[in-house]
Parts: C-alpha cells; sequence; structure tokens
C-alpha cells in the first residue's frame, strides 16, 4: 500500500486526518498527532530459529521459550508491563517457575535495569499455596525473587516530564486503576471488575515483545493469544515502550514487601498531582508533533508503527483535565476503521476479540463493512466460543455448576445482536478442546473478497494495517481498563517479501481452523440474560 491510501491511512491513524464519517463529532488538528515509528524487515524477529519465513505461527510454549531465553542472555535491561506475573506456587506450575529463576538470575547482575508494573488489584490477589497452609500473591513473590541481587542498579532519571520521584528504580510496581474509597470497600477478586492496568508490552535489550498474553502457566501452554517480536531496537519503538514503562511506574506504587501496603491501601494523598505529572509525560512521550513529514517510504520500509494509549474515562477526577491531548486507541481505532472504508469501499475486516462486546460506537462502523452495493468485503469477528471461552469450564475443574458458568451465555446475547447489524461476514467462534481463547487484534484488507463467506485472508499483500496489543476493543476495554496497541501500517512498495505482511496473514489463518461460524441460540433460556444489554452493565464485559 503506498500513494494517496497509505497517506491517509496513515494521518488517520495519527489524528491528522479524520474520516469524514466522524468530522460532526472529530476535527483534524484539534489534537496533538501520534509518534510514529519505522519498522524494517531487519526488525522483525522469530520465535523459533527454523521460522526464517514467517511462516509458523508461535505457539504459547514458543512465547514463553523465547522470553525465558532473551532474560537469560540480558546484558542491560529487564522492562515488563503486564496484568500479572504467575506465582509459580501453584500444583503444574513448573513454567512460572522457569520464568521467575530467570527473573531472579538477571536482577543479580550488577547495574542491571529490571522493572515490572502489574494492574495493583490482580497482583495482590491472594493466591493459595499448593500443598501448605497460607496465601501469596503475584507482587509478594516477584518482589521476593528480585530482592536476591547482589547490587541494585543505579538509579535512572527518566529522560520525560518529571513524575513522582522523577527516578526510575528497580523493582515491582503497582498501577491502581480503581479510585479510593471504591477500591477499599470492593473485597479481591471484585476490585478487579471495577477496572484493571491491562497493558502488555514485555523488553529485553533492545527486543521487544507485543502481545496480549500475560505472564502465567496458561498462557505458557494453552491459552491462544497473539505475539510480535521486534528487535534491534525497531527504529526507536523499543526504547519508547522503555520510557512508557518507566512513566507508568513512576506513577504507580513501589512494592516493598507485604507489609508496604495495608491491605489494598495506598497513601494517595498525592493522587491528584501523581496523575498531572502521568497526563505531563505521557504527552512528552506521545507527542509527535515535531516527528518528519512522510512523502515518500524507502523500499527497506516493511511498516510504520503507531503506539495509541487508553485511559477510562473515569481515571482522572472531575476537577483534573480528563484528556490526553491526543486521540485515546479507541478514537483511533474508529478512525482508522472509517478512514480506511473510504479508502477501500469493497475492503474487509478481520477482528480478534476474546472478549466480542463493541461500543455502540463501534458497532455501526463494523456493519458497514460489506454494505457496498457493488459487493465484496464484510466484517469477520473472531471471538471465544463455549469451549474455549475464559470463563469456561476447563479440563480438571469437576463437573459441577461453577459460578463463572454464566458469563459465556451473556456473551451470546451480545453476539445475536452484533450479528443482526453485520452486513456480511459474520461471527466466528474459536472452539479448541481443552483450549482458551485469548487472541486480540485487528487486520485490514483492501483486496476484493471474492467469497465472502470463507474466514481466510487470501492474500498477504491486501493486508494494509494491522493492530497488535492488549485491548479487546469492547466497552470494558473503554470504560473501565487502562490498555495500549499498537497500530502497524503497512507498505507494499518493497521488492522483497514483506516479512510482517506474512506474519499478519499466517497468524490469524493459523486459528482458522479451530473456527466455526456462530448460529443463534434457539434455547428459551438465554432470555434470562437480557439484562446483560443495559448499558451500564455491558461496561463490565
Amino acid at each position: 500500500m503506498t500513494g494517496g491510501a497509505f497517506q491517509r491511512l496513515f494521518e488517520a491513524s495519527r489524528g491528522r486526518y479524520v474520516a469524514e464519517q466522524l468530522r460532526s463529532i472529530q476535527r483534524a488538528g484539534e489534537r496533538r498527532p501520534l509518534k510514529y515509528f519505522n519498522i524494517k524487515n531487519e526488525h522483525l524477529g522469530q520465535f523459533s530459529p527454523s521460522n526464517l519465513t514467517g511462516t509458523e505461527y508461535p505457539q504459547p510454549k514458543d512465547f514463553h521459550r523465547k522470553l525465558c531465553d532473551l532474560i537469560r542472555n540480558a546484558e542491560q535491561r529487564v522492562k515488563f508491563a503486564s496484568l500479572y506475573v504467575g506465582t509459580g506456587t501453584g500444583n503444574n506450575s513448573e513454567k512460572e517457575l522457569e520464568l521467575l529463576d530467570a527473573l531472579e538470575s538477571f536482577s543479580s547482575k550488577e547495574g542491571c535495569e529490571i522493572r515490572v508494573v502489574m494492574d495493583s488489584s490482580r497482583a495482590l490477589r491472594p493466591v493459595s499455596l499448593f500443598q501448605s497452609e497460607g496465601k501469596t500473591s503475584s507482587a509478594i513473590e516477584l518482589h521476593r525473587r528480585l530482592q536476591k541481587k547482589k547490587k541494585a542498579a543505579p538509579k535512572k532519571i527518566i529522560k520525560l516530564a518529571s513524575c513522582c520521584d522523577g527516578t526510575g528504580r528497580n523493582g515491582v510496581y503497582l498501577f491502581d486503576v480503581v479510585r479510593e474509597p471504591l477500591k477499599s470497600i470492593l473485597p479481591s477478586p471484585l476490585d478487579e471488575v471495577a477496572g484493571v492496568f491491562h497493558v502488555k508490552a514485555y523488553i529485553v535489550d533492545d527486543k521487544l515483545i507485543l502481545s496480549g498474553a500475560n505472564l502465567s502457566e496458561e498462557y505458557f501452554s494453552d491459552r491462544q493469544d497473539r505475539y510480535v517480536i521486534l528487535e534491534n531496537g525497531a527504529g526507536g519503538l523499543v526504547d519508547f515502550y522503555s520510557d512508557l514503562i518507566d512513566v507508568l511506574c513512576a506513577a504507580s506504587n513501589k512494592f516493598d514487601g507485604p507489609t508496604s501496603s495495608s491491605g489494598k491501601r495506598w497513601d494517595t494523598s498525592n493522587d491528584s498531582e501523581r496523575k498531572s505529572r502521568l497526563v505531563s509525560s505521557l504527552t512528552y512521550l506521545f507527542d509527535g508533533s515535531k516527528d518528519p513529514e512522510i512523502s515518500h517510504l524507502d523500499e527497506d520500509i516493511s511498516a510504520l508503527a503507531v503506539p495509541t494509549f487508553q485511559f477510562p474515562p473515569r481515571f482522572f477526577s472531575s476537577n483534573q483535565a480528563n484528556k490526553l491531548p491526543f486521540l485515546s486507541d479507541v478514537e483511533t481505532t474508529r478512525n482508522l476503521l472509517e478512514t480506511f472504508l473510504e479508502e477501500y469501499p469493497r475492503g474487509s475486516l478481520y477482528l480478534s476479540s476474546a472478549y466480542l462486546n463493541p461500543t455502540r460506537f463501534l458497532l455501526p462502523t463494523l456493519s458497514r463493512f460489506g454494505s457496498n452495493q457493488e459487493g465484496g468485503g464484510g466484517s469477520f469477528l473472531l471471538t471465544a466460543g463455549t469451549k474455549s471461552h475464559g470463563f469456561s469450564r476447563k479440563p480438571g475443574q469437576g463437573n459441577g455448576s461453577s459460578k463463572r458458568d454464566w458469563v459465556p451465555r451473556v456473551f451470546e446475547q451480545y453476539y445475536q445482536t452484533i450479528s443482526n447489524e453485520l452486513h456480511s461476514g459474520g461471527i466466528l467462534l474459536y472452539q479448541r478442546e481443552n483450549w482458551t481463547f485469548h487472541a486480540k487484534g485487528v487486520w485490514l484488507c483492501g483486496g476484493n473478497k471474492e467469497n465472502s463467506s470463507l474466514p481466510t485472508i487470501p492474500n498477504e499483500f491486501d493486508i494494509v494495517a494491522g493492530i497488535v496489543g492488549s485491548g479487546n476493543f469492547g466497552e470494558r476495554s473503554e470504560k473501565r481498563d487502562v490498555e495500549s496497541n499498537c497500530i502497524f501500517l503497512l507498505n507494499n512498495s518493497g521488492q522483497s517479501g514483506n516479512k510482517l505482511q506474512k506474519q499478519l496473514k499466517h497468524e490469524w489463518n493459523e486459528m482458522c481452523p479451530y473456527v466455526e461460524p456462530y448460529k443463534p441460540s434457539q434455547d428459551s433460556s438465554q432470555n434470562m440474560f437480557r439484562w446483560a444489554h443495559i448499558p451500564l452493565l455491558k461496561q463490565f464485559f
């Protein structure tokens, strides 16, 4: 993709172009443009030495092995952002233990940088100890491992607008999304329902893994996700995410062991100032106002990467500036999709979400794919079927009823509503025995899809843009959680094959053997879940 279409999609992803469909609510130039980065073929890494063509889709075990290998061979820095890290204390948690061992070993290196930021509520959730009494948590176990080091790294001054103490200190950081007094009132794990820190980015030296996966046993074994590894600095993108993690750590509470917080309570006396500095730092980091203009792409550039960010609307109090001066992830995604429809009226959207529940603003955009009178295109929405749903009963959990069994049935209610709005394409359910579906992302294909009933992507060169990251493109991602995605705009002008295009095609197509078309249920008992369509309640799914 080059020329005018590429330019408009690129400007739309940064907020400098606004799709005609959105101009009544948004104007070009109102916000600062997002920063972008040049990605070359040499920046795209592999999870397996044998996967030189990019045609093998990495599995959870590959993600785990690669991450552990990178940490063991790390020389300078390890920085992670995740919902949580597995404790290694459960039954059959060998892969968690291997990861923790690698982190502990690296933390003993003199002068190393090691920082992990997680959601406060999830990281402090009590976890039972296998074959012994007592409880632990993700924060406690990770902190215990990182304290076994020879010498602390020197403090690193963050080269950004000052945030909290302005220093980057090694250790475990817990990010609070839910505000007081609600956080102290809600018991664990109910506090996580109100909102979580959901960002996923894993940095080791000059390498970055973008994924939707957390760092626990199921994500290393049988939880289907996506993984893109970028290396050799990725044109500055790795340092960008490193700085982002530093900023998020500085806006978090440093966890110094079980006695560093009284339960879930932290000192919130400087909360307003902390968030104001967070906004300043994120503004400095994401602002692409001084980035060079793009008039022509060199053949060796395979993609332009545009990172995005999202706070829930109520993260800031009413007396604080509740908007960052650039488009949020939700706004950017919708603007990109609407601009794509302008440029490719017969194009197709492939969207993956672990929990498909598009907002009332996004659903009309999804429904416009395939509505062209000339035909072609459509919306192919891949999500978890009952067999592979994150809230379904897993093997070994018994045959009785579960407190969570009703959740997949709520999503079936949503599927029926969504299906009725789509003109072409449809909902695809991932049904894989003993596996859980957790992949999320977007693939935009500009070629005319001759058979709109087939869910596969026929030609890699049709892929003009893709989105990788933590967001599920739903009500919860917009209203409750902190999210970050990365948009990749693909360049088709190069003479050599575009490795990222190949990977994007194969990762979608490799999931297709496990999908089946959604068919509305005739079960009258589904009516008991109609309450799930109440707008306020939809925010929690």
